[in-house]
């Protein structure tokens, strides 16, 4: 398993949990806000946990263009007939929204689920969450 983040702190926190657990093979890279530094269809799928908001959230100042480049980023490195799950939360990212970016970068046969409670760090569940799940076709 492969762990993207642009936050050190987290990478860390990521490298300390794969040494406590020798059976989790996990390498922990550091990438940039504008793209995910992977080659084209290298990873059978791809998640991004409270992700896209911060790419396209209002402090990123991306254009809804760039957003959708960051997520054709993510579209091409997934292999043909691959997934890119996301887990947002609707009070910072709209469901619509990210359904009309992910479409434009190219994922098909959206699927968007919500989640009453997620897990986060120190057990804080936040409300209002949704999982949504983009194909790769497997003639792209």
């Amino acid at each position: 398993m492969l762990a993207l983040d642009v936050e050190d702190d987290l990478l860390d926190f990521v490298g300390a949990v794969a040494r406590r657990n020798p059976g989790l093979r996990v390498e922990a890279r550091g990438c940039p806000l504008n793209r995910i530094g992977l080659d084209e269809n290298s990873v059978d799928a791809a998640v991004a946990i409270f992700t896209v908001q911060i790419v396209a959230g209002p402090s990123s100042n991306k254009s809804d263009r760039e957003v959708v480049e960051w997520l054709r980023s993510v579209r091409r490195a997934v292999r043909p007939g691959g997934r890119f799950a996301i887990i947002e939360n609707s009070g910072v990212m709209n469901p619509e929204f990210l359904e009309r970016m992910l479409a434009q970068a190219g994922f098909r046969d959206l699927l968007r689920r919500p989640l009453s409670t997620v897990p986060t760090e120190g057990g804080i569940h936040q409300q209002g969450s949704y999982f949504m799940v983009g194909f790769k076709g497997k003639g792209d």
